[in-house]
Formats: structure tokens, sequence, C-alpha cells
């Protein structure tokens, strides 16, 4: 289906602006070690529709980290800024949580003793480094593109 071009601004791979963005943020991204993988879930009859970025860079004690980014069609927000949401929203305390389990042991005040599991580090003081870690890097990711103004 050919689009009309007064639809073409509204997805957002057809803006020119929009698109340029893009790339250059892939490439950046690429360029300091991350992967990025992007998926197009099209709306019926277009090819506008949802764009999800999966950005993904090893922690390290090796976890394999992911940050996930969705641009809205017809926004102007910046990959700064969408870093930057995820950056707010990422708990390194909830991810070590999710990321380990009690031991059935306990330490000298009484607390329960978690450990890593899924191949996450068996200490969790260790588990927890890893996941702040992890947010430095997104934190590092979104001040690399902030100065490229992207």
């Amino acid at each position: 289906m050919i689009k009309k071009q007064d639809d073409r601004d509204k997805c957002y791979l057809d803006n020119p602006n929009m698109r340029g963005n893009f790339l250059k943020f892939i490439k950046l991204a690429e360029d300091n070690d991350w992967s990025i993988y992007v998926s197009l879930y099209e709306e019926e009859g277009t090819r506008c529709g949802e764009l999800d970025i999966e950005c993904q860079k090893y922690s390290p004690a090796e976890q394999d980290f992911a940050m996930y980014l969705q641009p809205i069609n017809n926004k102007k927000v910046s990959f700064a800024d969408l870093i930057h949401g995820f950056v707010e929203s990422y708990n390194p305390v909830e991810e070590a949580l999710i990321w380990s389990k009690e031991s059935g042991e306990y330490d000298e005040k009484g607390y329960p003793i978690r450990v890593g599991i899924n191949g996450a580090p068996y200490d969790y003081h260790d588990l927890y480094s890893d996941m702040l870690a992890c947010k430095n890097m997104a934190e590092e990711l979104e001040k690399i593109v902030k100065e490229e103004q992207i």
C-alpha cells in the first residue's frame, strides 16, 4: 500500500530527521560495545507501528543486560530522554532480588542470606554490585547520546 505524503511524518522511520537520529543512535551505541536489536510491529495496511529497540551489553559479571526503548510515532523524543526514562525506573535492588533467593541461612543479625540463581553471582553483594554496574552502563550510554544530541 502506498501511503499518502501527508502520512509520511507520522511513521517514525519515514520521517527523515527521526530516521537519521535512529541510525546515528545505532552506530553510536554499537561503537560503545552495545548490541542493538530492532523490531517493527506494523499496523495493518501501513508501515507504521511500534518500534522496539533492545540495547544489549554484558555486565562485568557476564549478565546479559538488556535495556528496551520504544520511540513513539510522530513524537519528537530524543534517545537520551528514552534512555533516561529507563535509567530512572531501573532499580538495582529490585533486579538483584529477582536474580536471587533465600539460602535458608541467616546472618549474625538474623536476616536471611540471599544467593544468586540462574547463573547470577552467588554472593548477594556481588550480585547487587553487578546490577548497579548495569545501571551505570545505561547512564554512560545516556551521557554519550546526550552529548551527541541524539
